[in-house]
């Protein structure tokens, strides 16, 4: 049976997952629940109104709906944690000098001034938009996290690997903690 997986999770949306679940739980189908909750819970409203503003005549059922209110707190927290501060600590080439993507000038990687790694983070998470774009999709968040870029702003190679390394990581246990947040396994 298909498992879904990390490695084929797509940012881009799903169309009918309110049915989908509904028709998973009716059929004991839990292998597309996973996947169908979360985009239920990225979206806003929880996807109940259509693109015309209608009400979506699919209703899911009242633990599923608790289910996704209390995975909604849990992504958002995990979000905002996440995505707050950068996931740069000290950096692995402090003794070399660098020459961002640009510039012409040589300098430190922002790692080793927080002020400069403060501002380049806000840049780059807060004032672009992938905060408030991301914050009911910690998934997709963590891998525009990843994709950002980092170099631009001066950070290192080994800086700019070393985030993506821990977003990734991120990125992967929040994939795993949905199971827990879904309540996949869990019959109604």
């Amino acid at each position: 049976m298909w498992q879904p997986s990390l490695a084929n999770f797509s940012p881009a949306p799903i169309s009918f997952a309110t049915e989908s679940v509904i028709l998973a739980r009716q059929c004991s189908i839990p292998s597309i629940l996973k996947r169908a909750l979360y985009e239920i819970v990225r979206t806003e409203a929880f996807g109940e109104n259509d693109d015309e503003g209608e009400i979506n005549a699919f209703r899911l059922s009242s633990a599923d709906t608790r289910r996704l209110q209390r995975a909604r707190e849990k992504l958002i927290s995990l979000w905002i944690t996440a995505s707050l501060s950068g996931n740069f600590t000290t950096c692995p080439s402090s003794s070399e000098s660098i020459e961002p993507k640009g510039k012409g000038i040589k300098t430190e990687c922002p790692t080793n001034d927080g002020k400069q790694a403060t501002l380049a983070h806000v840049k780059i998470v807060h004032a672009s938009g992938i905060f408030e774009k991301y914050h009911y999709d910690p998934m997709c968040g963590f891998q525009a996290l990843m994709e950002a870029p980092w170099a631009e702003e001066g950070f290192c190679q080994a800086c700019v690997e070393m985030g993506q390394v821990k977003w990734g990581e991120a990125r992967e246990k929040c994939w795993k903690d949905l199971d827990t947040y879904f309540g996949i396994g869990v019959v109604i």
